[in-house]
């Protein structure tokens, strides 16, 4: 039975298992991952930003409810601020591996960005870390 026969079955062009239309794969080229990978690092960058407003929300609880256990009348904006602090330094901590992910998303995409504008270029060429770098002598 061909695509033609069948009721409410689609025959245009992103009828295909790629999903994706020929005019969109002739614009990007064959085998270009360029768009999925952008949302993919938007998507981790707002994962971890989320992660982080959360992890300060429930410092600023923790704080507000020592406050209100012990009897203090500490001021909201110094419970917050502190809640801030705190959460900063919880978050190095606790989100590092999701922090780690967001940077090599983000390095895809410089690396896909780099190698569009300059496909002679080698992607495998790269900076070495600034832990890895000899240090200068003053």
């Amino acid at each position: 039975m061909t695509a033609q026969s069948q009721p409410g079955r689609r025959t245009d062009a992103t009828d295909r298992t790629s999903g994706s239309s020929d005019a969109t794969q002739s614009a990007r080229g064959p085998g270009s991952s360029v768009q999925p990978s952008i949302p993919r690092a938007i998507r981790w960058a707002a994962l971890y930003a989320f992660a982080r407003i959360a992890l300060v929300a429930m410092t600023f609880g923790v704080f507000a409810g020592l406050n209100s256990i012990f009897g203090r009348q500490l001021p909201l904006a110094l419970l917050l601020v502190a809640a801030v602090a705190a959460g900063v330094a919880i978050s190095a901590v606790a989100l590092r591996r999701l922090r780690r992910r967001v940077n090599s998303e983000i390095t895809r995409v410089d690396d896909q960005r780099r190698e569009r504008r300059d496909p002679c270029a080698p992607s495998a060429v790269r900076e070495r870390p600034r832990s890895s770098r000899p240090r200068q002598q003053p």
